[in-house]
């Protein structure tokens, strides 16, 4: 999950870099230490949190309606496709390029599956799913003492329907708003987290509350600005009645 942080910071200051590009080409190295780390670690989440990233900045990053922006775009991906082409032929062990390459591995999700349909039921149990079962209380139950890994399930387990939105609307808008103003590093920041947590229980974890924190001081700054924003309109359009009138 840091390493996913990691990438998703670099392709911020990628996008947010000066007109002096001599910095990306550190940005991009870091991009591929921490490519390679995770390939390292062999967590197919972790895989899968880099292709959507990847897939989202190649979407929605920059100018699409260009030839040109069109045509940077199919270079970047190209480039970062050959970096993991050799990554993946050359340093990765056998036996993680198994693990992340073969997709009979993928099957089950390590145990996952099991867990989930087990806290599932007890989402749904005695109405369970309106206020939840109460912390941690999927442990135990029906004798399955493994961590959920799944921090969505978790949250609707716990405390139901109620403390799911509550903790995850406020993050939907963010990604929203996010998107709107065209902050393609800062959503990328935000889907790192979110694909991060459907694979692990991070109620308790750093990497989970730094990037909730960091999204909300942004939004409230998107905000704050258009706030700043409209009363400068407000006082333009009232100054030139003022004007009108006289």
């Amino acid at each position: 999950a840091f390493l996913t942080l990691g990438i998703a910071a670099a392709i911020i200051l990628i996008l947010n870099s000066p007109k002096s590009k001599g910095w990306i080409v550190f940005h991009i190295a870091a991009i591929g230490i921490n490519l390679y780390s995770l390939f390292m670690t062999g967590s197919r989440a972790g895989l899968i949190t880099a292709a959507m990233i990847a897939v989202y900045v190649f979407l929605f990053a920059g100018k699409t309606n260009t030839p040109s922006g069109f045509t940077k775009k199919i270079l970047l991906l190209a480039f970062v496709s050959l970096i993991g082409y050799v990554i993946i032929t050359q340093f990765l062990p056998e036996e993680i390029y198994v693990r992340l390459f073969e997709l009979d591995e993928y099957n089950g999700g390590s145990g996952r599956t099991e867990i989930w349909a087990n806290a599932w039921e007890l989402s749904w149990k005695d109405l369970n799913f309106v206020f939840g079962a109460g912390w941690g209380a999927h442990f135990g139950y029906n004798g399955m003492t493994r961590s959920l890994h799944n921090t969505f399930l978790s949250v609707f387990c716990n405390y139901g329907i109620v403390g799911f939105l509550l903790l995850f609307v406020p993050i939907g808008v963010c990604f929203v708003k996010f998107h709107k103003a065209k902050m393609v590093g800062l959503n990328c920041l935000l889907i790192a987290m979110i694909i991060s947590i459907f694979f692990l229980e991070a109620i308790n974890k750093r990497f989970f509350w730094n990037v909730i924190i960091l999204g909300f001081l942004f939004y409230n700054r998107i905000v704050d600005e258009g706030k700043v924003a409209d009363k400068a309109v407000l006082n333009t359009n009232t100054a030139n009645e003022r004007i009108l009138q006289q």
